[in-house]
């Protein structure tokens, strides 16, 4: 599942050639505002990620799952605002996804402070106890504060046996937050 349908298709494309078993590429292809975690004031449409969780669930899986040959194994993938949501879905959900893949999850145009207590509280509740989060960013200064609390979060509920989530991140210091994305 991705939120962002060529750069994924194209992947996959890429490493059909005997690399990866075969997959099912699938895009929500919704406005980026509903990834959002969390309202914003003059934003319509903002903080609809519970509800999007939700229809991936209770409506879009389901769906697929009766109509294709399908395995019990999703990456869902994202960039910008969608990464958020992604690294959500995996820690909110544990089961609907195996694997998040976040490009440029963009802290900097959020209340990063709100949005970590947001996944914090998730990562707390159901926590993964299997998984995997890989996340990259480009050059920017303005959330590098961001990601380093983001990922000492993450070694501290690893480091206390809350969760067995494997997670890896790659910076790209030549790349920027328009090339990562779309």
């Amino acid at each position: 599942f991705m939120m962002r349908l060529p750069q994924a298709a194209g992947i996959v494309d890429g490493l059909a050639d005997h690399t990866i078993p075969a997959m099912m590429a699938v895009s929500v292809n919704l406005d980026p505002s509903v990834f959002s975690l969390e309202a914003a004031p003059g934003k319509p449409g903002w903080g609809q990620a519970p509800a999007v969780l939700r229809f991936l669930q209770e409506e879009l899986v389901p769906w697929l799952d009766a109509r294709y040959r399908t395995r019990p194994f999703r990456i869902g993938f994202g960039s910008s605002s969608s990464a958020i949501f992604a690294i959500y879905a995996l820690f909110s959900a544990p089961d609907l996804f195996q694997v998040a893949i976040a490009a440029g999850p963009m802290f900097a145009e959020t209340d990063y402070a709100r949005v970590s207590g947001i996944l914090e509280a998730a990562l707390t509740r159901r926590a993964p106890k299997r998984g995997w989060l890989f996340f990259t960013q480009g050059d920017q200064p303005e959330i590098s504060k961001d990601l380093e609390s983001f990922q000492a979060m993450l070694r501290r509920h690893a480091e206390a046996g809350r969760t067995s989530l494997r997670w890896s991140f790659d910076p790209e210091p030549r790349e920027n937050h328009g090339s990562l994305g779309p």
